[in-house]
C-alpha cells in the first residue's frame, strides 16, 4: 500500500513474505480478548465449485461478526454467482488468525494456570480438613475410653462394660 503499513515484503534469505508489524509503526495498542468472541467461530472443510478440490478455513460471512479486522467485506448478495478475484468477493486474511489463535491459547492457559491453582489450594484445604478431623476423631475416641474406663469403675455391670456387649466396630 502507498504509505506502507500494511503490505508485505520478502527479505533476502528469507523464504516466506513479511508483514510490516514493527511497534514503532502503530499507535492505539491494546490488549485484544478473544476467547469472549470465539462462539461464533467455525472451522469448516469444503470442496472449491470451481475445481472441486478439498479445503479448509473459515466462511468470511460466519466470521465477521466475530472478527471484523480480518475480513474484506464484499457484496451482500449471497445470491449472486462470483468468481474468484471478482469485485464483491468477501476475503479472510487469514495470516491475521494465527494471531488471533495465539492470543486464544494465551487466555486459555492463563486460564488453566488459575484453575491449577484454584485445584491446588482446594487439595490443600481437603488435606488440612482431613488431617483436623482424623484428630478429632483420635482424640473422641481418647475421651470416650476415658469416660468408660471411669464408669465402668463406678458401675462394672454396666452394658457397655461388658466386653460380649460390644458394637461391631462399623457401628
Amino acid at each position: 500500500d502507498a504509505d506502507h503499513t500494511n503490505g508485505v515484503y520478502l527479505q533476502q534469505n528469507n523464504s516466506s513474505w513479511l508483514a510490516y508489524s514493527d511497534v514503532r509503526l502503530k499507535e492505539n495498542i491494546h490488549d485484544y480478548s478473544v476467547l469472549d468472541k470465539i462462539d461464533n467461530y467455525r472451522a469448516v472443510s469444503y470442496d472449491w465449485k470451481a475445481n472441486k478440490t478439498s479445503d479448509v478455513g473459515v466462511i468470511a460471512q460466519e466470521i465477521v461478526r466475530s472478527f471484523p479486522e480480518v475480513v474484506d467485506v464484499g457484496d451482500d448478495d449471497l445470491n449472486k454467482a462470483v468468481k474468484v478475484g471478482e469485485q464483491g468477493v468477501w476475503g479472510v486474511k487469514y495470516d491475521k488468525l494465527a494471531a488471533l489463535a495465539m492470543q486464544g491459547v494465551k487466555e486459555i492457559y492463563e486460564s488453566l494456570k488459575q484453575v491449577i491453582k484454584d485445584v491446588s489450594n482446594l487439595k490443600a484445604f481437603v488435606a488440612t480438613e482431613k488431617s483436623e478431623k482424623d484428630i478429632r476423631i483420635k482424640n473422641l475416641e481418647i475421651e470416650n475410653a476415658q469416660l468408660k474406663a471411669y464408669l465402668c469403675q463406678k458401675d462394672p455391670s454396666a452394658p457397655f462394660c461388658q466386653s460380649a456387649q460390644r458394637l461391631p466396630a462399623n457401628h
